[in-house]
Parts: C-alpha cells; structure tokens; sequence
C-alpha cells in the first residue's frame, strides 16, 4: 500500500494482509507499516509452518536502503507480527554502496537464501548463519616434485542455524604449512 508520499520515508506505506473468505470476497486483517513503498511482489514461505504455524512474509521496499521488510503471518491473525517481536523487523538492511531503491521481487533457493537486486545493481544473497564448518571427509594429499599439492576426497560442510547443511567442498584450499610442513 502506497503511503502519501511515493519516496517518502514512514510516511503511511504498509503491508496490508487479508483473509480470503468462503465465498470468494475478502476481508483486510490488518496492515503493517513499512519504511517505503512496496512495488514488488511478496515472497511467502510455508517452509516453518510446521515448526511454529507461522507463514513469513518478505517484501522489499522502494526506498533507500531498499532492505527486506519482514513478518509472520497465521489464519486468524488480527494484527502485525514481526520476527523481533518489535515494532518493525527487516531481514535485510544494505549499508553502502548497495542501499538503494528496490523494485525487484525476493526469490529463494531450496536451503533459503533470500536473492535479491536493487537499483544499486547489486546482486545480493541473504542467507542464515553458519554455525560451524566441518570437514565430514579428510583428503588423500600427495605432494607434487614442484611442491605444489594434489588434494583428492575433501569434503567440507557449512551447518546453517536454520538446520540447512551445504556442502563447500570447492571452496575450501590446503596449503602446506611451511614450519610444520
């Protein structure tokens, strides 16, 4: 929902959430306030109903910084729920030089990395943090006669807070350290 002002910070832009009812029609529940006008889709994701009921909502906004406001959503919910539990809550606030106006719609991928473009022309990835790196599978390392290294068999896993795991094999190096060789 456009606020009195197309580029105008906080000024009565907002998130209007509606159940659909039986017989077709709609009723608004309620409206979240957003920092600037949202001209993109939302993203929806059921990938924690599950867990906690909730569906989360994402939805960038036309207005520098150009973050990714967010909220939590269930049948019945009369009133904003943020992930904070505050106010307002974005998943995703870029500093400089990526903030920026955004137009562009939130896609994800199948661990939940939010992907996104501003008008800044970055390319951005919002993922969940890493917890812990393991190495799940130890490599065969032979040295070469020019001292360089074959490293054959590695296998690297990142564990995410959200339960992902990636396997970040190729982007892991071995290099020979020179004191203990």
């Amino acid at each position: 929902v456009s606020g009195t002002s197309q580029f105008g910070a906080n000024s009565g832009h907002a998130i209007a959430v509606y159940d659909l009812n039986g017989d077709g029609s709609m009723t608004k529940a309620y409206a979240y306030g957003i920092i600037g006008y949202p001209q993109t889709s939302a993203m929806v994701t059921t990938a924690y109903a599950g867990e906690d009921g909730y569906v989360y909502i994402y939805l960038p906004y036309n207005y520098t910084p150009g973050g990714i406001s967010v909220l939590k959503d269930r049948p019945g919910q009369t009133a904003p729920l943020t992930t904070t539990n505050s106010g307002y809550s974005e998943v995703f606030t870029p500093a400089a030089p990526l903030a920026q106006y955004c137009i562009c719609s939130t896609i994800a991928d199948q661990y939940g990395t939010l992907y996104y473009k501003n008008d800044s022309c970055y390319m951005m990835a919002i993922t969940s943090k890493i917890e812990s790196l393991e190495i799940t599978q130890y490599p065969t390392i032979t040295e070469n006669e020019d001292g360089t290294l074959t490293v054959d068999g590695l296998k690297a896993v990142t564990k995410l807070r959200n339960g992902e795991e990636r396997d970040v094999s190729k982007y892991v190096s071995v290099t020979k350290n020179e004191q203990t060789g």
